[in-house]
């Protein structure tokens, strides 16, 4: 079955990457990477311009009953698909190493983006065959097949423009959204004119709301809701799961909305993006309104803070949240640590619970020592990419909890038998990639035996061809990679060569 979720571009090169990524790797430095994936924007219009323009030149051409292509129009496919190709490949890594998040629009984008390029590729061949009109077959292809690829160039183009401008982005100018105007409870001031109260508790409307509106909402409001995130009114903020919030109401340290504005400037996470940053004031001041429960969070209906009340034992949904947010909150912290130390953590997908990380091109090197930043991620750590990292043996006991590792990139390390005690407890591994390392048959056949593993990775190894077939030979529906070739059914594993007689 094809897997399309949500992939990292160096873990779909592995094997392979070496050749292309490891001159970079070897020093850390991914500013060449980072930047081809910022062209991404100056590349991307080109083939949207060229294929709309050449389909629309050959619809025009169908309805005139011409039984020619344009040679524009095959121009301008050819063009398209060139530079579809690029600017699907640097979208892919701008999306890596700029941390976007995995969601469906970044999923829709990216995969429309890929078959429109080999779409046009395969258009603009086709074209060629068939422009005369005499291969009328290959002429229908071309035509028709282009005006599709038109299609989904354009919606593609419109899920990229979602990502930038937010969702509805196109639609909302024909058909805007009305949002209820606030109903005054009979007060004679408005909630922005109310005197405040007698303590100095912070209040949103008078004293969050403008900060946000002069920084934030221009983004993250009614009319632009980039990463699906309005800041406006408490409503929007705390819309939606609550596991999604960016205001943890009591805890500021932990509040994602705290943790953007409070970053350096220059980083690339950093919020508001471009203009003047946040005043030290402002930051205080929306520390000081979560710190104090975020006013407005809580219902109407529910008790006040300071109401008497019986205290009794907390119910299993109290413990079940309790647990909850304790595991957020560590989650949270290992994700701070590690982005500190530059490894790329993010979800597999916008509604997923799983995580992934790659360390793969972190400088300095990740090592033993910093197996320690992964702790707090045991119950949704997914896939882990540690390929040319100076992990070794003993730093694999650090992996001991990680039981929903499914998928653990190895390659290219010093990683061998004596690692095998600690891969052997991650029971639910699917793929193992070892390719490059110091594994043995010894250690092979020993992998071979994890329960859900699906395919495993030894080329450049020790392995033998024997040890390849006393691994295969364990359990059915394993697939094994290896540089070596197994002998034949019929020939013994220790049969000498036609070299060797």
């Amino acid at each position: 079955m094809l897997d399309l979720q949500p992939a990292s571009f160096i873990g779909l090169l592995e094997p392979l990457a070496g050749s292309l990524t490891l001159a970079e790797a070897d020093t850390g430095d991914v500013r060449w990477w980072r930047f081809l994936g910022r062209l991404h924007p100056l590349t991307v219009h080109f083939p949207i311009g060229l294929a709309l323009t050449a389909a629309a030149v050959e619809l025009l051409n169908i309805i005139r009953r011409k039984r020619e292509a344009s040679p524009f129009a095959i121009t301008a496919t050819g063009i398209a698909a060139v530079t579809a190709i690029f600017a699907a490949f640097f979208g892919w890594l701008n999306a890596d190493f700029e941390g976007a998040s995995q969601g469906t629009t970044l999923f829709l984008h990216r995969w429309l983006g890929i078959i429109a390029a080999g779409g046009l590729t395969l258009v603009f061949l086709t074209g060629l065959v068939g422009r005369t009109g005499v291969r009328i077959t290959a002429f229908n292809g071309y035509r028709w097949g282009l005006i599709i690829c038109a299609l989904i160039v354009g919606i593609g183009a419109h899920f990229g423009g979602e990502m930038v401008y937010g969702k509805g982005y196109l639609t909302k100018v024909l058909f805007p959204v009305t949002t209820p105007t606030p109903v005054d409870d009979g007060g004679d001031a408005t909630p922005a004119t109310k005197p405040p109260e007698a303590t100095s508790k912070v209040s949103f409307q008078k004293d969050v709301l403008p900060i946000l509106e002069a920084r934030c909402v221009e983004c993250h409001g009614p009319d632009k809701d980039k990463a699906d995130l309005r800041l406006e009114s408490v409503a929007a903020i705390f819309s939606g799961d609550k596991e999604w919030w960016t205001v943890l109401p009591g805890d500021p340290d932990h509040s994602l909305l705290v943790e953007r504005i409070e970053l350096p400037e220059g980083h690339v996470d950093q919020m508001p993006p471009d203009g003047d940053r946040l005043t030290a004031a402002e930051i205080a001041t929306i520390r000081a309104w979560i710190a104090e429960g975020a006013d407005g969070a809580t219902p109407s209906g529910s008790p006040a803070k300071n109401a008497t009340a019986v205290v009794a034992a907390p119910s299993a949904d109290d413990v079940a949240k309790a647990e909850d947010e304790k595991k957020t909150a560590a989650i949270a912290q290992a994700v701070e640590g590690l982005r500190e130390r530059g490894v790329l953590v993010m979800k597999i997908a916008q509604d997923s619970e799983d995580w992934e990380v790659n360390a793969s091109l972190v400088s300095p090197k990740f090592s033993d020592d910093d197996v320690a930043l992964l702790n707090g991620l045991q119950p949704v750590l997914a896939w882990a990419n540690f390929t040319r990292t100076e992990l070794t043996d003993a730093g694999l006991a650090g992996l001991e909890g990680f039981d929903q590792l499914r998928s653990l990139r190895l390659a290219q390390t010093s990683i061998g038998d004596g690692g095998v005690d600690a891969l052997l407890k991650l029971q639910k591994l699917e793929v193992l990639n070892l390719y490059a390392s110091g594994i043995t048959d010894e250690g092979l056949l020993r992998l071979a035996g994890l329960p859900n593993l699906k395919r495993l990775y030894c080329a450049d190894t020790p392995v033998t061809p024997a040890g390849l077939v006393a691994a295969l030979a364990v359990r059915d529906g394993l697939e094994i990679i290896g540089s070596a070739t197994p002998p034949a059914a019929d020939e013994p594993a220790d049969a000498p060569s036609k070299g060797d007689e």
